[in-house]
């Protein structure tokens, strides 16, 4: 499956290092996160990274971040 194509409302994150270009995108669809990194976008779309996760574990993973 083409995650790039099947979410459409990549966002870079909130906290972020632009100076660095160590930015992280994330796009939710359907019960789904995906995350890819922004250094990769002048790859091919069909070649891209993309780690997808469930919403849930995406939300026990930022509980875990914040604590």
């Amino acid at each position: 499956m083409n995650w790039h194509h099947t979410i459409t409302n990549w966002h870079k994150a909130t906290r972020t290092h632009h100076e660095e270009d160590a930015c992280v995108e994330i796009g939710v669809t359907h019960g789904v996160v995906g995350i890819r990194d922004t250094k990769h976008q002048i790859m091919p779309t069909t070649t891209r990274p993309v780690v997808i996760v469930s919403s849930s574990t995406f939300a026990s993973f930022l509980d875990g971040v914040r604590s």
